[in-house]
């Protein structure tokens, strides 16, 4: 019995109170997307966190046509309707959260995501229609589910454009942030809420100029159709899923609880033992 108890006790201990390694704790397979999906989308979580699902925000608009497959807008999730002032609008933005499981807190470590703008032009009917998505996004994360302002991780600028990008092209560039260096922690209890605000569309963009994540492929050439236009698209840049990696942790009471529960164990067990 006493060696089979030595057995048991440090594997007890072990899971009572491991840390994890950085791992992956929510992802948004952006690149998997057939065509751009109307409504929210749903993360993959690892043990012990609970993801909540991106969505737009507010004024931001899903435009039904990018749902079109014919459309080969795969691998983006965007919407219309940014704001053209050059402020963000408080009304307008996507949203997603995260939060640690009960007994657990998370240590967030890199946040990880690709924007995309839209820019061309189409004529339609002897008509000039130029769309031109957000130039300027900030990222802001909060505690309290932005009940206040929560607070500016970053403001970021989606790729100018140049003479080597065309009229027709779509424009998206990778960004990494170190949460760790800012200190970022989700205590046990409380959920993390991570909000994007697009905004500096230009005057000539329309309402409909679209704006969001990319994980398309370098490159990838698609053609762009609907009812009353037809042309080339090709998007240009390095995409990514939405990928937050961090460390879920045993909080103390937790270690406690497993603890006082082994030494309960082990009472038992040698009680028994002197019985037999």
């Amino acid at each position: 019995m006493k060696k089979h108890l030595f057995h048991i006790i440090p594997v007890f201990l072990a899971s009572a109170i491991a840390v994890t390694a950085v791992e992956d704790l929510l992802v948004f397979e952006i690149g998997n997307l057939e065509s751009d999906p109307a409504g929210s989308f749903a993360p993959i979580t690892a043990q012990n966190v609970t993801g909540f699902d991106l969505t737009r925000g507010g004024r931001a608009e899903h435009n039904d046509a990018f749902s079109d497959p014919a459309l080969n807008v795969d691998g983006l999730f965007g919407a219309g309707s940014w704001s053209r002032t050059s402020e963000r609008d408080p009304s307008t933005y996507f949203e997603f959260g995260v939060a640690p499981a009960a007994g657990f807190s998370l240590e967030l470590d890199t946040l990880t995501f690709a924007l995309f703008e839209e820019h061309f032009v189409n004529e339609v009917e002897n008509e000039v229609r130029t769309f031109i998505g957000p130039l300027i996004w900030d990222i802001a994360y909060s505690l309290d589910g932005f009940a206040t302002d929560g607070t500016l991780l970053a403001t970021v600028q989606t790729p100018e454009m140049t003479e080597e990008l065309e009229v027709g092209q779509g424009r998206y560039n990778q960004q990494v942030f170190q949460l760790s260096l800012a200190g970022i922690d989700v205590p046990e209890g409380e959920t993390l809420s991570f909000r994007f605000y697009g905004y500096d569309r230009p005057d000539e963009g329309w309402v409909t100029s679209y704006g969001g994540f990319s994980n398309k492929s370098d490159g990838d050439p698609g053609p762009f159709s609907s009812a009353e236009e037809v042309h080339d698209s090709i998007w240009v840049g390095d995409g990514s899923d939405i990928i937050l990696t961090g460390t879920a942790i045993p909080e103390p009471s937790h270690v406690a609880v497993a603890i006082a529960g082994l030494a309960l164990f082990v009472t038992v067990l040698v009680r028994r033992r002197r019985k037999q």
